[in-house]
């Protein structure tokens, strides 16, 4: 078959690499796996050695973060999501960053439906009106049936919860954003979903961080980007794959985490925001290559 062909092929250039790099702890206890024969009597410690290395922020997006002033790039804030944060801004007495946001391609692997799910176990329309939130969903729609059912389910959770009343705004934009619309979204932004279970990376993740943005994501070393971050430190790690269990019990401990992280002058969030930044800006271009050097140079003594 075609999967035990890549394997082969994969276990082949793992054995004969002399150097292994890979972007998550996931990969690379997968990795250790492809390298180690299971009829070898060598011990962990002569197992081959396998690194992490993240990949680095974008410079375009470096340097847009690092500007004095984000009120240049507005004008690149798509219309949808300016018309509705303009129309629905008097919900919030002070709070200047109302968006909840998905960057995620429609598609089964990255999961935008658990972001739906995830808004649903918060409390709905009813938590959203309560926060002043509106939810942005962003990615190209590369399986249609599904990326239409994912549209029609949020815009059913953000219909009037009550008879006459409003629906509240959910925007989707079907297309992937430019560096300048990302800055403009990010900074009004409060919280960025990464919805899907497994992930090599997550750069948009790393982009949000930059921008003060922390993201709620699936723990235990299933996204790269959660370890530059760091769980619980600069983005909330949660078990996402336990939101919905099969019954269709919600697991509580992390819808309650998000929820906290989500009340008005929450400093945890604050926290988090701050050491996300931190460490998405101060791993840069430059960094990332001396990372690599490291590694080399280790490799050879």
């Amino acid at each position: 078959s075609d999967d035990q062909f890549y394997r082969m092929q994969e276990q082949t250039s793992c054995k004969s690499a002399n150097v292994i790099i890979c972007l998550a702890e996931n990969d690379r206890c997968m990795l250790q796996r492809l390298t180690e024969d299971e009829h070898s009597n060598k011990s962990a410690n002569e197992t081959k050695r396998i690194h992490i290395l993240h990949p680095p922020l974008r410079g375009d997006i470096w340097l847009l973060a690092n500007a004095d002033s984000t009120s240049y790039y507005d004008h690149h804030l798509p219309l949808d999501a300016r018309l509705a944060m303009e129309k629905f801004a008097s919900h919030s007495s002070s709070q200047k960053r109302m968006f909840i946001t998905c960057m995620s391609r429609f598609s089964p692997e990255k999961s935008p439906h658990h972001f739906v799910k995830l808004l649903h176990e918060l409390g709905g329309v009813e938590f959203l009106r309560s926060r002043s939130l509106i939810p942005i969903m962003c990615g190209a729609r590369s399986v249609e049936a599904y990326a239409q059912k994912v549209v029609d389910d949020i815009q059913s959770l953000c219909s009037g919860s009550a008879e006459g009343e409003a629906d509240w705004p959910c925007v989707i934009i079907n297309h992937h954003l430019g560096p300048r619309e990302l800055a403009a979204v990010f900074s009004h932004t409060v919280l960025n979903v990464h919805p899907c279970l497994y992930d090599a990376y997550g750069m948009t993740m790393v982009e949000s961080a930059a921008f003060g943005v922390p993201s709620v994501v699936n723990g235990g070393g299933k996204v790269g980007a959660a370890s530059l971050l760091g769980e619980g430190e600069g983005c909330i790690a949660v078990n996402l794959g336990q939101i919905i269990d099969e019954t269709g019990s919600c697991e509580t401990q992390s819808i309650d985490t998000i929820r906290e992280s989500l009340q008005e002058n929450s400093t945890s969030l604050d926290r988090t925001a701050t050491v996300a930044r931190t460490r998405a800006l101060g791993w840069d271009e430059s960094a990332c290559c001396q990372g690599l050097l490291d590694i080399i140079q280790r490799e050879q003594y």
